[in-house]
């Protein structure tokens, strides 16, 4: 829990926000676990929109998306490695249209961010 002399406070959420709450304040939310945040899968679905938007193509099973990339990765800082990789696949691939993007993809994606090693 920051102290009463600290920029910023602990809510009993977990999150932590400045104490000014003005217009100038901008809100930072820290997540103790990612599940815990709204902002994982928030973040991950504005990628998602700029993929579309980019591409010209719609994502037919962002939920899934957003589920499987939130529960692979071990934090924020693998949400744009993994959405980089997805938007890389987007455009090597040509695609247009409606697009449902494949779970092998999904886990081509997610695998190197785990940490795990072929054998």
């Amino acid at each position: 829990m920051a102290d009463k002399g600290s920029a910023v406070r602990e809510d009993p959420e977990g999150r932590i926000r400045p104490q000014d709450a003005g217009a100038q304040c901008i809100t930072v939310y820290i997540c103790r676990e990612k599940r815990e945040c709204g902002m994982l899968p928030d973040r991950i679905g504005a990628h998602l929109d700029t993929i579309e938007r980019v591409h010209g193509i719609v994502i037919l099973n962002r939920e899934e998306i957003v589920r499987r990339i939130a529960d692979g990765v071990r934090g924020e800082q693998q949400v744009l490695p993994a959405m980089t990789a997805l938007n890389t696949w987007v455009a090597v691939e040509g695609l247009t249209g409606a697009v449902d993007v494949p779970p092998d993809v999904l886990e081509k994606i997610l695998f190197p961010l785990r940490g795990e090693r072929n054998s």
